[in-house]
């Protein structure tokens, strides 16, 4: 019985998330989630107007957008991964096996590139941190 409520909970998310998915969403301006995602995946830039980035509660925005006549070219709408996590659900990869395989090769190379760093580029004692300074310059 447990099992058979899960499965219809489970049916039930999945078509509440497939009907988001392919509607015009008002945060999107109206774009459908699933084109979205789908230009972003494939780097297919999307195009706005200045007037779109403008936030309509923000009084100087609002004066912005009313003297946004032409001047304002198109610009591109993106979004550029700058605060998502690396993870896999995120990613261009279309398997976990080949997300993880290039992590493991991204990690390899990092570590491969801050030992030639090290022995390339040796620390005097005074540019050395130790644990616990304060003073550390910036």
């Amino acid at each position: 019985m447990e099992d058979n409520r899960r499965d219809v909970i489970v049916e039930w998310l999945q078509e509440i998330g497939k009907a988001w998915l392919n509607s015009q969403c008002k945060d999107l301006d109206g774009r459908i989630p699933a084109n979205v995602i789908e230009s972003e995946r494939r780097r297919i830039s999307l195009l706005i107007s200045a007037k779109d980035v403008l936030f309509d509660d923000c009084p100087y925005c609002r004066i912005l957008a009313e003297g946004a006549g032409e001047q304002f070219a198109q610009g591109f709408w993106h979004f550029d991964g700058s605060h998502i996590d690396s993870l896999f659900e995120f990613s261009t990869y279309l398997t976990r096996e080949e997300w993880e395989t290039e992590q493991r090769r991204w990690q390899e190379y990092t570590e491969e590139f801050e030992r030639r760093w090290a022995r390339d580029h040796p620390a005097k004692d005074a540019d050395r941190v130790k644990p616990g300074d304060d003073d550390i310059p910036y």
